[in-house]
């Protein structure tokens, strides 16, 4: 998921006058930024094809079990469950632009490999597995780096702007990579369209190649790095102690965990027991990524009608009772309303999301950001991969559909640890401590 001020800790900067409010429009009149947005506008357009074409691929062409799909999306995010922790300690120590240039060379190149492997005859269940795994520890280094690099490109006061922005492009890429990627899979076939998310691994890595200004982590100038356990202990600290991440911390692991069971278990459910072909699958995705670009556009007018506090807890409370309609999915109106359903969840984990990595960025200090975000993100996404399990074991025991109940009874629930939390009676998020 930016700042004009120099890059050195803010302990060594002397006092400023009160700066007027920054226009919301600021982060994209910044260039560097719009680089990074292009990057992650095309890196995820070609995240959302592979999303559909990892499954896809196996049920069609691999003739993959339930089992085998829950095992391939599982590898795809064991990777911030593995090097998650690790990785931002990495990221603080790096130049953030040379780690997202290098994220994206190495998933190119991996990625090349499934449609030449196919085009040989010699394409397996084994390989899927090795390649999203492997891209998923890019995926880790980008995103980490990516949020943590974004500071240093706007300022502290636009960063909700840029953070919108980004969510908002994300958001642009679901509908746009899903619908994209379900007809491409249906008329050139997976591999083919796994190919072309490869191509976009290279364009983003050109986007990021021209980006000036965002500096280096202060650690970075440093001889006496940290010790690696001693960077994850500092990251994880910082979460734990702090009254807001907490709390989300916990709420959003166990949705991350809920959600992980859908994403999994959906497609095969509109396959093979709906009927749906490949583009239809594509086009179900991508009506519930407007819900993600409804979340980018209300957050900004929400939290300053309400305040960030209590849309992050209320929002998640008034949309959950709606999760229980996604495992209706059938034909119809059934149809319908399952994707609804999963607009509204897409919805609500934008405004979180948007709320969250926001006051994230603005309360950490910069040399702690890599491990701070590194720390959420393995707390997040490190549920994916156990999700995607658990999804497999329900879905061989009680079939598919039964995994969705289970998913959509988790995550209506799993605002209950914000709504006890402290968040629950603050209207503003706290600020940033004084240094």
């Amino acid at each position: 998921m930016s700042r004009a001020l120099p890059d050195r800790p803010a302990s060594t900067q002397p006092p400023v006058p009160a700066q007027p409010p920054v226009p919301a429009s600021s982060a994209l009149r910044r260039p560097g930024f719009r680089l990074l947005l292009a990057a992650v506008l095309v890196n995820n357009t070609g995240g959302e094809i592979t999303l559909l074409g990892y499954p896809l691929v196996a049920v069609a062409l691999l003739h993959a079990t339930p089992g085998q799909v829950a095992l391939l999306a599982a590898a795809g995010t064991l990777a911030f469950l593995v090097i998650g922790l690790p990785a931002g300690v990495w990221v603080d120590r790096l130049e953030r632009r040379r780690v997202l240039i290098a994220a994206d060379i190495s998933r190119f190149a991996l990625l090349a490999t499934v449609p030449v492997a196919w085009w040989l005859g010699r394409l397996g269940m084994a390989q899927l597995v090795a390649v999203a795994f492997l891209t998923g520890v890019c995926r880790v280094f980008f995103d980490v780096a990516a949020q943590s690099f974004v500071p240093g490109l706007v300022g502290p006061q636009a960063l909700m702007s840029a953070n919108a922005a980004l969510t908002g492009a994300n958001s642009g890429s679901q509908i746009a990579g899903r619908a994209l990627g379900g007809f491409l899979i249906q008329a050139l076939t997976g591999p083919v369209a796994m190919g072309v998310n490869a191509l976009t691994a290279l364009w983003s890595a050109g986007c990021v190649l021209f980006v000036r200004g965002g500096g280096r982590p202060p650690s970075a100038a440093r001889a006496d790095v940290i010790p690696l356990h001693r960077g994850v202990r500092d990251g994880l600290r910082h979460v734990v102690r702090d009254p807001v991440l907490g709390p989300a911390a916990l709420s959003s692991s166990l949705g991350n965990l809920f959600i992980s069971i859908t994403v999994t278990m959906l497609p095969v459910v509109l396959i093979s027991e709906v009927g749906l072909s490949e583009a239809d699958v594509g086009l179900f995705f991508a009506v519930a990524g407007v819900g993600s670009v409804l979340g980018a556009i209300v957050t900004p007018v929400l939290t300053r009608g309400f305040g960030h506090g209590r849309v992050l807890w209320l929002s998640a409370a008034l949309c959950a009772p709606l999760y229980l309609l996604l495992p209706l999915a059938g034909h119809g109106a059934r149809l319908a309303v399952a994707a609804l359903a999963f607009l509204v969840m897409n919805l609500r984990n934008m405004i979180g999301n948007i709320i969250l990595v926001s006051y994230r960025q603005r309360v950490t200090p910069d040399e702690l950001l890599g491990r701070v975000n590194a720390t959420m993100r393995f707390a997040l996404w490190g549920m994916l991969p156990v999700g995607s399990a658990l999804s497999g074991l329900i879905a061989t025991s009680a079939g598919p559909r039964a995994a969705l109940w289970v998913a959509a009874a988790g995550t209506s629930l799993a605002w209950i640890p914000v709504a006890l939390s402290p968040i629950a009676t603050m209207r503003e998020l706290p600020p940033p401590p004084s240094r």
